[in-house]
């Protein structure tokens, strides 16, 4: 008896563990373009880059 349960304790936890993987993967996958909009959003307003609405009186004048 245990040892049936313990197999179908590891099919479940095999059946979730691709789901899981992918809810992480989705979550780290949001956090890197979250921390990466923040950098860049940091270098514009430091003037380091110029692009779109954020360009700088600088690179306007250029």
């Amino acid at each position: 008896m245990t040892s049936k349960l313990n197999i179908a304790g590891a099919e479940l936890l095999l059946a979730i563990l691709p789901v899981t993987l992918k809810i992480n993967a989705v979550i780290t996958a949001t956090q890197a373009e979250n921390d990466l909009r923040r950098i860049m959003q940091t270098r514009v307003g430091l003037g380091e880059y110029s692009f779109g609405q954020h360009a700088n009186k600088e690179s306007l004048n250029s």
